[in-house]
């Protein structure tokens, strides 16, 4: 996946490059994308602007739009725990006990534009970002994250113990990606050696109208894999979902999951252009959604997974960290490929 990336190995926040902003003069030829604007922020910047003298309408507008969106999701997110950091016309946000260690956009251009229109170009935006569980937040700073979101409208779960859970949202221009996790433990596993824990995740980018083209999510790509600093902590994967292509699903449907006592139902999106990415090896579980070149449809689209993992029986709880990427095109046909590539994370 050439979108993919890390110039991180994980999550770990020491050294971190500073911020760079790259300007490419735009002549697409034979309609390939052609950067025009490229900007990574690191961790130490996200924390300078959340502290820093500019940290004031910019960030409370940012929580404002959060808690907002949270709220038309059916959950409610105390504002207070919320915080934001504000660059230009972008803008992240973070729930306490979740963490963003790099942010990074690329505006892109292309020739290859939608017949009859009379445009002699269009615009692809890339969004990606570094973020997960804040291993040093008490479990109380957490919210109280409820089971909604992409593929957790209709979820409940019995049986276990809800550790830790957060969303982040990294906005640019008007466009967005919001990523969510969820851990869990059950009650009891029925192992005398190990400690089982799930993780749920999900995502949701959203598009935005305009004319003449809307800027349509064609690409939502979430991963998750333990914390660079803890990976000693995660022994294995056990399992996960959905797990390969035979678990498409049509929007209203469920599935139910779960470890020893814990009881997961899960409610699902439509299944359609999902492609999940598990690796034992490493640990890692993701899943892409790519719509295969046909752009329309709704502004929002949503990505979800699950999971599990386990510990040595009394040993330090595992910490995961996240990848969340969105890919956005405004009247570009099939070379809306993107430039943004991130290694690591494979």
């Amino acid at each position: 996946m050439k979108h993919l990336a890390v110039s991180l190995a994980g999550l770990a926040v020491p050294a971190l490059l500073a911020c760079t902003l790259v300007s490419t003069a735009a002549g697409a030829t034979g309609g390939a994308p052609v950067s025009v604007e490229a900007r990574t922020i690191s961790a130490d910047e996200i924390g300078a602007a959340a502290r820093g003298p500019h940290a004031g309408a910019g960030t409370d507008r940012a929580i404002g739009l959060h808690v907002a969106a949270q709220a038309r999701a059916g959950r409610l997110v105390d504002a207070k725990l919320v915080r934001a950091a504000a660059f230009d016309d972008s803008a992240l946000t973070w729930e306490l006990g979740s963490t963003v260690t790099e942010a990074r956009f690329d505006r892109s251009v292309s020739t290859d534009v939608v017949p009859g229109s009379g445009a002699t170009s269009g615009e692809i935006l890339e969004l990606d970002f570094e973020a997960g569980e804040d291993p040093d937040a008490p479990v109380a700073d957490g919210q109280s994250l409820g089971l909604v979101g992409a593929g957790m409208g209709s979820a409940s779960y019995t049986g276990g113990t809800r550790l830790t859970s957060g969303c982040q949202t990294w906005t640019v221009s008007g466009r967005s990606v919001t990523a969510c996790y969820q851990k869990f433990k059950p009650t009891t596993d029925g192992s005398s050696t190990r400690d089982y824990y799930a993780y749920n995740r999900w995502a949701t980018a959203v598009g935005q109208s305009s004319f003449p083209f809307n800027w349509y999510p064609v690409v939502v790509d979430i991963r998750s894999r333990p914390h660079m600093n803890y990976a000693s902590r995660t022994v294995g994967m056990t399992d996960y979902f959905p797990r390969d292509g035979t678990q498409l699903c049509n929007e209203g449907s469920s599935v139910d999951l779960g470890v020893g006592s814990l009881a997961l139902k899960i409610g699902l999106t439509n299944c359609a252009d999902k492609n999940p990415i598990p690796n034992a090896t490493t640990k890692t579980m993701g899943v892409i959604y790519d719509d295969g070149f046909i752009f329309g449809g709704p502004l929002s689209k949503g990505v979800e997974f699950e999971m599990e993992v386990f510990a040595w029986q009394g040993g330090l709880v595992p910490i995961l960290g996240d990848y969340n990427y969105g890919k956005f095109c405004s009247g570009v046909l099939s070379n809306c490929t993107g430039t943004l590539g991130k290694d690591g994370w494979n």
